[in-house]
């Protein structure tokens, strides 16, 4: 066969993060086949062959040009696999509650929520975790404490913000990057006590919305309930620390 299809896709596949020694294991068509193809044999001053086998050219266009089948040390873009993390969160489930299911450490978990790059291994550890208890959350919704909200219908979907409707009557919908936090009275909400719970979800991935004092309460409450420090709410909810403070006791005033 022509080897210019199969080099072409070699090349896609190294653009796309994978090491020609990966392209190798996930194929099966060998390294030397693989490492030929794409750059010729320098010791031998030998160009890239023009011809591969049928068999070879079949393998390699198997492999797909995606990031996740970069080698486990690898690091790729982190949105899918923060959003994965944030979607556990929102059904229920804590750091703590997440490591007996995993291999990844709780230190790990609690940086990749708000990493912008993680190694592959990584995402695929988290991907298949997400995947293992989301199925028992829907299943079993009192398994992860609630049942799966509407907004996570699409979190496995490795782009910047979540594949959802926007919300009715949302306001502004995203905040100016540069805004600063001007409340004065976490405790006061301006639209009564009826909660947008699609928004707050949302929120909750990290998505800039324009939440009422109320909605921001129950984000910062249920966040707190998964184990998250006031640090780390901060940045998911684009505030800063000490507004989580005033929010988590305004929220404890409330309830009492």
């Amino acid at each position: 066969m022509d080897a210019a299809p199969s080099r072409d896709h070699v090349q896609a596949l190294r653009q796309a993060g994978l090491s020609l020694a990966r392209i190798a294991e996930l194929s099966g068509a060998g390294r030397g086949t693989v490492n030929a193809l794409a750059d010729g044999t320098p010791a031998r001053r030998q160009p890239p062959p023009t011809r591969v086998r049928a068999d070879t050219e079949r393998r390699l266009l198997a492999v797909r040009a995606d990031p996740s089948n970069a080698a486990p040390g690898r690091r790729i873009d982190a949105t899918g696999t923060r959003r994965r993390l944030h979607g556990l969160a929102a059904l229920g489930w804590s750091i703590p509650a997440l490591t007996p299911h995993t291999t990844l450490t709780a230190r790990t978990l609690r940086r990749t929520l708000t990493a912008g790059t993680v190694t592959a291994g990584t995402a695929r550890a988290i991907a298949a975790l997400y995947h293992q208890l989301h199925a028992i959350a829907v299943a079993r919704p009192s398994a992860a404490g609630r049942a799966a909200p509407p907004a996570w219908d699409h979190t496995d979907n490795d782009t910047d913000q979540p594949d959802t409707p926007p919300r009715r009557g949302l306001r502004g919908d995203h905040l100016d990057a540069n805004e600063t936090d001007t409340d004065t009275d976490p405790g006061h909400d301006d639209r009564g006590p009826v909660l947008d719970q699609v928004a707050v979800e949302r929120a909750m991935t990290g998505e800039r919305l324009h939440l009422t004092n109320a909605e921001r309460r129950d984000a910062v409450a249920r966040l707190t309930r998964c184990g998250l420090s006031a640090r780390l709410i901060a940045e998911l909810l684009h505030t800063t620390s000490g507004t989580v403070t005033r929010l988590r006791a305004a929220g404890r005033d409330v309830a009492a």
